[in-house]
């Protein structure tokens, strides 16, 4: 499924329009034998690229369906129905990534020649029919947890970041708060082994890394459905970007070529009918193959040619990329350290934006405010309502967020945002002890009996899902108890 500005879209499959179709898998490898894979690739680029910033647009998909499908499916889209009022769609990121895998790991090499572009909506339908694991559905009266969990594995795809907040929010929580003097942050560097003055992502110094993947995003946003605006000359690009020297270091890190992409997705071993037919048996795309895509965004052609895959993975680079490139780079035994640093790091952050609305001189703002038994991330005092802030910068398990499995996914919830593995109080149940300082006098306030407003603020995109938050809250009432004031 797939959000879009005021809507959903559902993906059309193969099988939804031609209901009489057999043996999808074996349809679905001789069509990739068939397609040059590099060039297929490439247009699929160039429709994933348009897809990020505008996949709502229902003009664009009506043009997509015209240059990429053909006669006879074009018809039967334009004749189906749903029995609900929800929009389908052909064309979907995840979908375009699912193929490009196939492409660059099961298709064949025919260099040179191009692909017939009205054959690509069709690869799209067939890659559409084992994207998702049909066994997966909701029950008649779902709960809370199950609609979240459902709706978790693509959330942070098709509700991407925004590549100015990520790049300022990076460039404040490393060259800031990090090179501050705030004592805890201090204590955590050390201890984690960070060296303030010398961050870099991949050998690559952060303000460099932030320039390039600012200049390539600038790029791809250009992009038209004209194929050859994917392609892009690694020469020319980068005469306006960074420093010449630091740029075969990031390609050569984060753009393999169509040979190496082929290696690395396999883990070496070659490709075979049989492994194809198993990954499409496994659904595993969404589940654990789509991370290759956000490692490496880019595709290198040849010695100066090269195309972003998906422009918003590149985005992420800056976001969750920045976060791991790090967290990866420590030994074992001091990662435990780096979470908790860059846990308060992202208070302070967080802190620093309410500080910019409420000076904390004017009496209503406070953070790490203490009390018996507790502290505070953050409150803001109004007199008749307190809003009080449980500040979490915790990501949640890729397996655990991409599997769609509610077992799993409420396993890694509790643990990140009500109780750790140690018992101790987190997130929710954090807030729920704070509101009950404030209503019996502990943590002191104005108004002894406000209105109190609880908020937990956490980087985890996936705490947007729907009724993420309305499962959170059940917990939340089973700690606070029946408290009619908050």
């Amino acid at each position: 499924m797939q959000a879009a500005p005021l809507s959903v879209r559902v993906y059309l499959r193969y099988s939804d329009l031609l209901t009489d179709a057999q043996d999808l898998k074996q349809q679905y490898w001789d069509a990739l034998q068939k397609a040059p894979r590099v060039n297929t690739v490439v247009i699929l680029s160039m429709i994933s690229g348009l897809l990020s910033p505008g996949s709502g647009d229902p003009s664009l998909h009506a043009l997509l369906n015209e240059q990429f499908l053909p006669k006879d499916l074009k018809e039967r889209v334009l004749a189906y129905r749903r029995d609900d009022p929800v929009p389908s769609v052909v064309f979907n990121r995840v979908g375009c990534l699912h193929l490009m895998r196939h492409l660059l790991r099961y298709g064949t090499d025919t260099p040179g020649v191009p692909p017939r572009t009205e054959n690509v909506g069709a690869l799209i339908l067939l890659a559409n029919e084992f994207l998702h694991d049909d066994s997966l559905s909701l029950p008649a009266e779902p709960s809370d947890l199950e609609v979240a969990a459902l709706t978790a594995p693509t959330w942070d795809v098709y509700n991407p970041r925004d590549l100015a907040y990520a790049m300022s929010r990076m460039h404040s929580i490393i060259e800031e708060i990090l090179c501050g003097d705030d004592p805890e942050v201090c204590r955590l560097s050390e201890a984690a082994g960070i060296d303030s003055k010398r961050i870099s992502i991949g050998d690559i110094p952060l303000v460099d890394f932030l320039a390039i993947v600012f200049g390539l995003y600038s790029h791809g946003r250009k992009m038209t459905t004209n194929v050859k605006s994917a392609v892009f000359n690694t020469d020319e690009i980068f005469k306006k970007i960074g420093p010449a020297q630091i740029l075969p270091q990031f390609m050569s890190a984060r753009s393999p070529t169509p040979i190496q992409f082929r290696e690395q997705l396999g883990e070496g071993a070659k490709p075979s009918r049989n492994e194809f037919f198993q990954e499409l048996e496994n659904r595993s795309f969404i589940k654990s193959a789509m991370v290759d895509f956000r490692r490496r965004p880019l595709m290198r052609l040849d010695e100066k040619h090269a195309v972003i895959l998906d422009l918003q993975f590149l985005v992420d680079l800056l976001t969750v990329g920045v976060y791991y490139s790090i967290f990866d780079s420590l030994p074992q035994e001091r990662r435990e350290r780096f979470r908790e640093l860059w846990g308060r790091m992202f208070e302070l952050y967080a802190g620093g934006l309410l500080r910019e609305a409420y000076p904390e001189n004017a009496g209503i703002f406070r953070t790490d405010a203490k009390f018996a038994g507790g502290q505070v991330d953050a409150l803001l005092d109004f007199g008749q309502e307190v809003l009080i802030f449980e500040i979490k910068s915790c990501l949640l398990r890729e397996d655990a967020k991409r599997g769609a499995r509610s077992n799993v996914f409420e396993a890694d919830v509790n643990k990140k945002f009500v109780r750790n593995q140690r018992g101790e109080a987190k997130g929710v149940t954090q807030l729920a002890k704070s509101c009950h300082a404030v209503l019996e006098g502990k943590l002191g306030t104005v108004l002894r009996r406000a209105q109190i407003y609880p908020i937990l603020l956490s980087d985890e995109p996936a705490c947007e899902v729907p009724c993420f938050n309305s499962y959170l809250n059940g917990i939340f009432r089973s700690e606070l108890g029946s408290l009619s004031t908050v």
